[in-house]
């Protein structure tokens, strides 16, 4: 493979190591370390662009990029074990050798996730915990009309979250009353323009 120097790349020493991004400056064939980079020198050098996935992972180069019908850059929804909701992430790796310490299940796919807080926001998670996501009736900022009972009439608001998890799942800003509150899936509706 041939790079310009100032090509972004992806770089590491030994399959282990982590890979890292560097930009390429040349090439050294009589040196060890032959890939010569404004931080380091490497002995391993592949293009940044296509690879994006392995940035700060130990994955081979040749890595698959899909199973089971999911692939990296795929939008999925993840069951975070400790409160049983589902929230959204990418798949940013797919790994055929981990395995899980539990049940000794394949775990391929590495997920980012807004549920991970640890582990600079990426956990692994079984096939079993993910899936596609649903499509949502609202998105966040969504204009929306709320049924106000007391006055029987529906009101503007901006619609906040879908939260599955019970039967009042619709977190709507009323701005009328500078608040938040929780509705029922039939007591929200698009905003009529």
């Amino acid at each position: 493979m041939e790079f310009k120097t100032k090509d972004f790349v992806l770089c590491r020493d030994d399959v282990g190591d982590l890979w890292k991004l560097d930009i390429f400056s040349y090439y050294d064939p009589a040196d060890t370390f032959s890939y010569k980079c404004i931080s380091h020198k490497w002995r391993e050098c592949i293009p940044y662009e296509g690879n994006e996935r392995l940035l700060g992972t130990d994955s081979p180069a040749d890595a698959p990029m899909e199973i089971g019908g999911l692939k990296v850059g795929d939008k999925v929804e993840v069951e975070w074990d400790t409160d049983k909701k589902w929230y959204g992430g990418e798949i940013v790796r797919i790994d055929l050798s981990n395995r899980s310490w539990v049940d000794s299940e394949a775990m391929p796919y590495y997920v980012r996730s807004e549920c991970f807080k640890y582990n600079d926001g990426c956990a692994w998670c079984a096939a079993r915990q993910l899936r596609k996501p649903k499509e949502k009736k609202f998105k966040f900022g969504d204009k929306v009309q709320w049924y106000d009972e007391d006055i029987k009439k529906w009101r503007d608001g901006f619609f906040i979250l879908d939260d599955g998890t019970n039967s009042i799942p619709f977190l709507v800003y009323t701005p009328d009353d500078n608040d938040t509150v929780y509705f029922k899936k039939d007591e929200v509706r698009h905003a009529e323009e």
